[in-house]
């Protein structure tokens, strides 16, 4: 402690940054997040349909709203996709499902850079289409630079346990049955 009762942290202590494919699965869940919120919006009768879905109507017509909903369920799943690759816990989602999904969400936003910028609408052009692009791009960033599917909270953690259960806890000898199967 110091005079002012400020105590002076180890660099030990800090923790280090998260590796730059886990940042970029934090952008793009975040991302995802924020054109669920769109979806949302016009799912509920929000005037912006002209930034979507071609942008040929201000307040989408039911079918369309109909449309908006489900898609506004789908990015937030996508969202739990894109953090679960890059290293976070996912409970509901195995690695191989995200291995996977991350993939294919690569593609489906690389289809929505092409729909976007075919669009007639300036909004899905000089808006949207950038924001598929970035996404995608994230997607990409996150796929390629993600380890083998060890969390990232959990492979300290696991690299002390054998194949047995046992815990090994380092030069003390210490073992102990482990839960961490």
């Amino acid at each position: 402690m110091t005079a002012k009762g400020i105590e002076r942290v180890a660099e030990t202590d800090i923790p280090a940054p998260a590796p730059a494919p886990a940042r970029a699965a934090v952008a793009a869940a975040a991302g995802f997040i924020g054109l669920a919120g769109l979806e949302l919006a016009l799912a509920f009768g929000a005037p912006l349909g002209r930034a979507a879905m071609g942008g040929g109507h201000t307040v989408l017509p039911t079918g369309l709203r109909v449309v908006a909903s489900v898609v506004a369920a789908f990015w937030p799943a996508a969202a739990l996709v894109v953090l679960r690759r890059g290293g976070y816990r996912v409970a509901p989602i195995p690695f191989g499902v995200a291995r996977a999904g991350t993939w294919v969400l690569v593609r489906l936003l690389g289809l929505g850079v092409v729909m976007n910028l075919a669009s007639r609408s300036p909004w899905e052009r000089y808006l949207q289409a950038p924001i598929a692009a970035v996404l995608a791009a994230l997607c990409v960033g996150v796929a390629r630079g993600a380890g083998n599917g060890v969390d990232r909270n959990e492979d300290a953690a696991a690299a002390c346990v054998d194949a047995g259960g046992v815990r090994n806890d380092g030069p003390t000898g210490a073992k102990r049955t482990s839960f961490l199967r």
